[in-house]
């Protein structure tokens, strides 16, 4: 968009279609039938979920409580044995909250309007044209790409999702003004759709059930200490292996359940936010776009190969999308 420094946004922004069918944009029956089996899904997590998070607190209740009729030696262990295994299957069912967030890439660069007014400009127009809410912040990075993400966290379950926009250079540096619209148009497509609040939920349970079947942190590491201490302690921490086994292959059906029905909501979503794209550009546009993603990333490889050789020789550049479309021009020959 820099390069068009000298033009109004009457000349910049590309024009429209004209004769769009009514409704062109509007979520199919099949669409809207994927996003109910997406809630059946999640609501079904989630009753399983709680039920054995309040399982697990009830069993750590008992064992607390539990009378001890004869005190002695082994009662006191057994009762000991019986929290500690209670407490450790809790912490189990709950690391999750105690799992620090991923950080920011930091190769995504944060991008203001007081730096880039005719890109912004640009943006409102068209989330205008595509009735889509503007992008919370705006992001470049090096990639040949664009999509929608969002920062979820706990309470994304309960209040609204911020959705932010990533540009790629490397695909801004590859497509023309029109494709540039139709990739940005199918991304505010993504930006309309109610069903983007699914994705945080199906993310936020892909989080939790990561946490509980395919994570080894602290709490494997407690288990394994537990699991070699004194012979007469270690036994219930061997004990609570087998229930620990299920539990993840329990969940583990379950991520796959609930990520095979999401698949089918997200392509769902993806035609549909390509119907968003040609209803303001026309389907040409997000076709060519599409079609030189694979030659963009194609030079961009070979430009990378080359820098990374100029590196051995203590050669270095500062702009990497400079040398993409030198790349381009070479493997065209």
């Amino acid at each position: 968009i820099t390069n068009y420094t000298h033009l109004s946004m009457k000349q910049l922004y590309p024009e429209s279609p004209q004769h769009i069918p009514a409704g062109f944009t509007l979520p199919s029956p099949s669409y809207k039938s994927q996003v109910v089996y997406v809630l059946l899904a999640m609501l079904v997590f989630l009753i399983l979920y709680l039920s054995m998070v309040v399982a697990t607190g009830y069993l750590l209740y008992l064992a607390i409580m539990c009378p001890m009729d004869t005190i002695n030696r082994w009662t006191i262990l057994l009762k000991l044995g019986a929290i500690g295994m209670a407490g450790m299957l809790l912490g189990f069912m709950l690391k999750f909250l105690f799992k620090k967030p991923d950080t920011d890439n930091p190769l995504n660069v944060e991008i203001t309007e007081d730096e880039h007014p005719q890109l912004f400009a640009f943006i409102r127009q068209l989330c205008a044209e595509t009735k889509a809410p503007l992008p919370h912040k705006v992001y470049v990075n090096h990639e040949i790409n664009a999509c929608v993400f969002y920062n979820s966290t706990i309470l994304s379950l309960f209040l609204p999702v911020k959705k932010n926009l990533l540009i790629g250079l490397g695909l801004v540096n590859s497509i023309s003004l029109t494709e540039f619209k139709a990739v940005l148009a199918h991304e505010f497509g993504h930006f309309s759709q109610s069903s983007m609040k699914l994705g945080s939920y199906v993310y936020m349970a892909n989080s939790i059930i990561q946490s509980i079947v395919y994570e080894r942190d602290k709490w494997d590491d407690l288990l394994e200490k537990w699991k070699n201490s004194n012979i007469q302690l270690a036994i219930f921490g061997w004990l609570l292996m087998p229930v620990v086994w299920l539990i993840r292959k329990f969940m583990a059906l379950i991520y796959q359940a609930i990520n095979l029905v999401h698949s089918s909501l997200s392509r769902q979503m993806e035609y549909n936010a390509d119907r968003v794209a040609v209803s303001v550009t026309g389907s040409d546009a997000i076709v060519n776009a599409l079609y030189r993603l694979g030659p963009a990333s194609e030079a961009f490889a070979h430009s990378n190969n080359h820098l990374t050789t100029a590196i051995d020789n203590s050669i270095y550049t500062t702009n990497l999308v400079y040398h993409q479309p030198k790349a381009a021009g070479y493997l065209s020959q």
